[in-house]
């Protein structure tokens, strides 16, 4: 009678982290089992860790604090997992003492980066399926920069703050099918806002107007901007703020005076001394980017003082 009492017990534990282990294996987070192995054989517990649980009675030493029957000594029903930006706490309880091992193991390698807690228990009277549960909602958890997982009464409700807009449509398709039969997934999930689309074409007309009523002006031969140039800049770091995200080029242009490579250089300095000026007023750096083109494209014949004072200039150019 002892004999059937025991081999029954072992069966069960053997079973569930079969079913544990195929869970795992269906996430993609463990390998497959080798031709001709027996996952049953294989897990089944060599130091009656199983009967604990499935008795509620302490065997181990090394387990007398994780162990219990059911929610009277664990005084929590599922799992719940929570993470914030340097932590990830595990708690609850599964239906064995293999199950709870493997369900740490999984969660560390799920969250490399961040300090791991456990609170785990064994509780036999559990369905293995919230084992499959627990991992879609930790693979829901990973997607977040702090929330928490609650897994309980055939419920994966998962709520936190999401890193990136749509995050909460991703995560539905990407755990479609991933959810166990009999469990439905809740997600509540604040996400950052979309960036408005800014007019290009209005941005654009408004900086080139801008530039045309007040073009940016530089002495002979200077690369620098002058302190008078303080008051149109602040105005043009305004202009292009309101066209965030939009990648801005500031293009540098010169007459004809002079060698070619020296009003190259001239041009490529004048529009770096543009850019430096709006990075100083917040404009986002990777937005601006400075082009020298010296005196290869002019707007009107360098014939003429007055042309040749229109071909020196610096132009916004608004990228799509």
């Amino acid at each position: 009678m002892r004999l059937f009492i025991a081999v029954a017990i072992l069966c069960a534990g053997a079973t569930s982290a079969a079913l544990f282990y195929e869970g795992m294996q269906r996430f993609g987070d463990l390998p497959q089992p080798e031709a001709g192995a027996s996952l049953a054989a294989t897990d089944a517990p060599q130091d009656n860790r199983d009967s604990v649980a499935m008795t509620g009675s302490i065997t181990s030493g090394a387990r007398a604090d994780e162990a219990g029957a059911g929610n009277a000594t664990n005084g929590e029903s599922g799992l719940t997992l929570r993470r914030s930006d340097a932590r990830i706490r595990v708690n609850g309880t599964l239906p064995d003492l293999d199950m709870v091992d493997l369900f740490r193991e999984t969660a560390r390698e799920r969250f490399p980066t961040l300090a791991f807690e456990s609170g785990l228990r064994a509780d036999s009277d559990l369905d293995p399926g919230i084992v499959e549960a627990g991992i879609a909602g930790m693979i829901a958890l990973s997607r977040l920069a702090a929330g928490e997982a609650r897994i309980a009464d055939g419920i994966i409700a998962v709520e936190g703050e999401a890193l990136y807009a749509q995050t909460q449509e991703s995560l539905m398709r990407g755990l479609d099918g991933r959810i166990p039969e009999g469990w439905e997934m809740k997600l509540t999930i604040s996400e950052p806002a979309l960036p408005e689309i800014p007019d290009i074409a209005m941005c654009q007309a408004e900086i080139s107007e801008k530039l045309a009523d007040e073009p940016i002006v530089f002495a002979s031969g200077a690369t620098s901007l002058g302190d008078e140039a303080a008051p149109l800049m602040d105005s043009l770091a305004i202009l292009v703020d309101e066209c965030a995200p939009a990648p801005v080029e500031i293009g540098g242009h010169t007459d004809s005076d002079g060698p070619a490579e020296t009003n190259l250089r001239l041009s490529q300095e004048r529009a770096d001394s543009v850019r430096d000026a709006l990075i100083a007023r917040g404009i986002d750096a990777a937005r601006l980017t400075a082009v020298g083109y010296g005196e290869t494209e002019p707007l009107v014949p360098n014939d003429s003082d007055a042309n040749k004072g229109r071909n020196r200039r610096i132009e916004f150019l608004i990228i799509e």
